[in-house]
């Protein structure tokens, strides 16, 4: 693979420590040549906090004062020094090849943000391919295809890239986090 930027993986978890550590396992398989971990834990007192602190230098590591996705996403976009940020969920357990497979998006430098296909835990079947959220969070998982139109500032409803979504770094820093 030619086209190889800096990615920071970003975890952003609060409560699921045994998720968490077979998450953090999972990535030593990764096949992408440059990435660091990024983990964000919430006032969880589950042990999270220690578990990361284990790892020492291997991740880079920061907590957040509150239970807010919104808030641990934007303190794990500030501490990463990747050019692009790929989100996992705490539960993930990506593929090798998530990061060989979603990067090439990227070379269009008119790409801000790529993602993929999840499968659910049997490995077989597709947990989401596409998808919408309205502005209150809601779902629609029906869909059978991408929803460009759906694309826009102010968009009641709007594409959503799920766990597996990497995002251009200047592009979310560029509209404020």
């Amino acid at each position: 693979m030619s086209f190889s930027p800096t990615v920071s993986v970003i975890i952003n978890t609060d409560g699921r420590v045994r998720s968490l550590a077979t998450c953090l396992a999972s990535l030593r398989y990764l096949r992408y040549p440059m990435f660091e971990v990024v983990v964000v834990a919430g006032p969880t007192l589950d042990g999270t906090h220690e578990l990361c602190r284990a790892y020492g230098d291997q991740i880079l590591f920061r907590t957040c004062p509150e239970r807010n996705l919104s808030m641990s996403r934007n303190i794990s976009v500030q501490a990463a020094s990747g050019q692009f940020v790929g989100f996992l969920d705490d539960d993930s357990v990506p593929e090798p090849e998530w990061l060989e497979d979603v990067m090439p998006a990227f070379e269009d430098s008119n790409v801000a943000v790529a993602g993929g296909f999840l499968h659910d835990h049997t490995g077989k079947k597709y947990q989401w391919t596409f998808g919408t959220l309205n502005r209150f969070g809601a779902a629609d998982t029906s869909l059978k295809r991408a929803t460009p139109e759906y694309n826009f500032p102010g968009s009641f409803n709007y594409p959503h890239v799920m766990a597996n979504s990497v995002f251009r770094r200047s592009a979310i820093i560029e509209v404020g986090g």
